[in-house]
């Protein structure tokens, strides 16, 4: 072979391997966070296997493979390894297939062998991307691609152990655990709305609601939303014929119990003086109403790391957020969030108070905040049960009861 057959040859051939490395290393669709101290990096998915490297408590990494008990990651800007996935607090995209006899491929293209077919509504997690390829994780523990002409992204599901909950275990569909997601209640907009048993229009028909109805949501399925009438029955309904709840459909709330949404008038004890505010049992109505209405209308936007928009918010950023639009300049995370402002005893909490926890019962270390809005509830962008986002809690239930560690107060008057 003469030199200038040599030069072809090898610029073919590295053309070759950049066109492998691409279509063979998927982009990181799985978001994760350390959740050991000090957490192995091993060459292969074996306890065995080289140790690569380690890993400190709370750093970001990328998910870009599972098989079995272990995650392939991405950290560092591009470094890969395996680590187990007990210790990594992790979300995933979950797609649902919108035909039958979807092809999945063993590679992102059309040209690549079959290796299994899916069906309509199937859902699967997404462990890779590329280009317009999804990369999932299928029932046998294998992964395989399909085209997004027939997938769609219908929400996110979390695995680890998440405000305390460990949710490794949970019951799956497909190796999926339902999104549990905040309930929100909606209206019917417009007349004779069909309310179908699944997300297509060739469904069912269950029946027709009426504009006005209120209805609970609670999952988002692309254009569809999966919802609960008022007698129990769940089905889906297109999003277009859901709108905004009018302020005099739903009440917010009643401290006194008669439905009046009367507000009770307490001394201020943490601050020694008089004043409107909402008690500990009290509702949302009259002072506090502004405040409680304004953090409700973010409920269902997602949990997301870091997150300060409405792109998605963590615990810190989400009280940070709501605060700031009330005067309230509160520091950017949850340990100091439980620092600033003044201190608040549990029996005089008020809305609008910062309520904070301990990352679990026995290891007292501040990780997560919310904002108190009466009734013992309070409003924070959680990343357990499915990765809620944000949603409403009982302080008095669950871990929360047991992480409760206090309060601080930012609000001098509650708006």
């Amino acid at each position: 072979m003469n030199r200038p057959q040599i030069k072809i040859f090898t610029a073919v051939a590295l053309a070759a391997v950049v066109l492998f490395t691409s279509v063979c290393m998927p982009f990181a669709e799985g978001r994760g966070v350390v959740v050991a101290d000090l957490l192995n990096i091993r060459t292969a998915p074996d306890k065995d296997a080289e140790v690569a490297g380690r890993l400190s408590r709370d750093t970001d990494v990328k998910i870009t493979d599972t098989k079995g008990e272990w995650y392939q990651i991405s950290y560092n800007g591009g470094e890969t390894g395996w680590v187990i996935a007990e210790y990594i607090k992790a979300d995933f995209d979950v797609v649902q297939a919108t035909g039958d006899s979807i092809n999945v491929r063993k590679s992102p293209s059309t040209d690549a062998q079959v290796i299994s077919k899916i069906n309509k509504f199937d859902r699967f997690i997404v462990v890779g991307r590329f280009n317009d390829w999804f990369k999932i994780k299928l029932e046998n523990d294998e992964t395989g691609w399909v085209n997004d002409q027939f997938a769609i992204i219908t929400g996110v599901i979390s695995r680890g152990i998440f405000d305390g909950e460990d949710v490794r275990e949970q019951s799956t569909i497909r190796n999926v655990r339902e999104p549990v997601r905040a309930s929100v209640k909606m209206a019917i907009k417009g007349n004779n709305v069909n309310f179908r048993s699944k997300p297509d229009l060739d469904s069912e028909i269950i029946a027709s609601l009426t504009n006005d109805d209120v209805v609970t949501v609670l999952d988002n399925l692309g254009e569809w939303r999966r919802v609960r009438t008022a007698g129990g029955v769940t089905g889906y309904i297109n999003k277009m014929f859901l709108k905004e709840i009018k302020p005099a459909q739903v009440q917010v709330g009643s401290s006194s119990g008669n439905g009046s949404g009367a507000t009770v008038i307490t001394k201020n004890s943490a601050s020694g003086s008089s004043g409107s505010s909402s008690s500990s049992s009290g509702g949302s109505s009259g002072a506090g109403s502004n405040l409680v209405n304004y953090a409700k209308q973010f409920i269902g936007i997602r949990y997301k790391w870091g997150g300060t928009t409405t792109q998605g918010f963590d615990c810190s950023g989400y009280t940070q957020f709501v605060m700031r639009h009330f005067g309230a300049r509160i520091p950017r995370v949850s340990r100091d969030q439980a620092q600033g402002g003044t201190a608040v005893k549990k029996e005089n909490l008020r809305v609008g108070d910062v309520v904070y926890f301990a990352r679990s019962a026995t290891n007292r270390t501040v990780n997560h905040v919310g904002i108190y809005i009466g009734s013992g509830n309070f409003i924070h962008s959680s990343s357990g049960g499915g990765g809620k986002g944000v949603t409403i809690s009982n302080l008095n239930s669950g871990s929360y009861a047991k992480r409760y560690m206090g309060a601080r107060r930012y609000l001098s008057s509650v708006p």
